[in-house]
């Protein structure tokens, strides 16, 4: 998976707007217009729910937790929850949640604001947070004091975070350490004067960053977690039908049409979640690359940025949503791709299962036809090619 550039970051202290970036430290009026950035605020509603689940879709994991925490929400619709996944481990996850009001989410979006610009907002700690150490040391804690203000205190345990506090004075040390045992690592900062030199706040932030990708797409916002949880809705019809090409044994035999990676304005995000598609259901000797293999053959076809026909995108999109209804068994052998005409191949048990593929065409820009059905000689299996292309006007 490509390496994502380390995000400058800032924070507010008083009137004013530090920024910390590979050229060092910056104070502003206002904030800065950098295409990305990751700004610390002292969230006073936040709180930290760690959870393991058998299942590992964050859709599902969200409606788990909005089950296991309804009774104590005194109005659960006011909440926002967004849980993070740190392991995976087969069909098992284990992970943090992030619970807090919707109404201050909605508070943090800033105006004005440079038309594309990508802020994700995060607590305030985290930018202080030293990255982990190897070691036996069970739970690490930040504290972040403000200049006439509140408090806030991250605690992470074996690596995941744990707990999120916010008060109007930090605990203790030794409160602490009577809480969580001896083998803690706690350190207060006061934002206004971290006591490191704007280089080392660089390179220890550019740590962090490094070691904790799963942060990468947290965005305490409301639209932050809004937009995060669409691209997974997105993602699931893809993982179904390349879990059918991957069940054939086969790969794309071609990729001719519309770059994926030129469909979406947040491309880093929608290559890293294509990536993970990818990792997910092809072996990594097959296909280093796809998306630059796609950019690839674009690049051979004609001028960057010209789009005619459909695109890949909503092709993958049309199959998976087709696919995830049938039953097991009806898988696809290979996929030809042009912007005019996607071709797949594929076979299955029994003829009455080739019949629910048709039914299952779902309706759209889109229109599809089930051709070439004939049964496998030697066979009882059942092969048939499907035709997709632009819905006729």
């Amino acid at each position: 998976m490509k390496q994502k550039n380390v995000p400058p970051c800032c924070f507010q202290v008083g009137e004013k707007i530090h920024l910390y970036s590979h050229q060092g430290l910056q104070i502003l009026e206002t904030l800065p217009e950098t295409e990305e950035l990751v700004m610390g605020i002292p969230l006073r509603t936040l709180s930290l729910e760690p959870f393991a689940f058998p299942f590992t879709h964050r859709g599902r994991i969200r409606d788990a937790l909005k089950m296991q925490y309804r009774h104590l929400l005194p109005h659960p619709e006011a909440v926002e929850i967004l849980p993070l996944i740190f392991s995976r481990k087969g069909k098992q996850s284990r992970g943090s949640a992030w619970i807090w009001s919707r109404e201050e989410g909605r508070s943090l979006e800033p105006s004005p604001r440079k038309e594309g610009q990508k802020i994700l907002y995060w607590p305030l700690p985290l930018l202080f947070m030293p990255p982990p150490e190897e070691g036996e040391r069970e739970y690490d804690a930040l504290g972040c004091q403000e200049k006439g203000s509140g408090a806030s205190l991250v605690i992470f345990r074996e690596g995941i975070p744990f707990q999120y506090r916010y008060s109007r004075h930090l605990s203790r040390e030794e409160q602490l350490r009577g809480e969580l045992g001896e083998s803690l690592r706690y350190a207060v900062v006061h934002p206004e004067d971290p006591k490191e030199t704007p280089q080392e706040f660089w390179q220890r932030w550019s740590a962090f960053w490094n070691a904790y990708p799963q942060l990468h797409e947290m965005n305490l916002s409301a639209g932050g977690v809004e937009h995060l949880f669409a691209w997974d809705e997105r993602l699931v019809p893809l993982l179904h039908f390349m879990g059918a090409l991957f069940a054939g044994g086969v790969l794309f035999a071609g990729i001719l049409g519309y770059s994926i990676y030129e469909a979406r304005q947040q491309q880093d995000l929608y290559e890293e979640k294509m990536h993970r598609a990818y990792a997910e259901v092809f072996p990594k000797d097959r296909i280093r690359d796809p998306l630059s293999q796609a950019r690839g053959k674009l690049r051979a076809l004609g001028a960057p940025g010209e789009k005619s026909g459909m695109d890949l995108e909503e092709v993958l999109i049309f199959l998976g949503d087709t696919w995830k209804d049938l039953p097991p068994g009806v898988v696809a052998e290979s996929l030809r791709f042009t912007s005019q005409r996607a071709e797949v191949v594929g076979s299955a048990p029994e003829v009455s299962h080739v019949q629910q593929i048709r039914r299952a065409f779902p309706q759209g820009t889109l229109q599809a036809s089930l051709e070439g059905v004939q049964q496998i000689p030697g066979s009882s299996s059942i092969r048939f090619t499907i035709y997709v292309g632009a819905a006729k006007p």
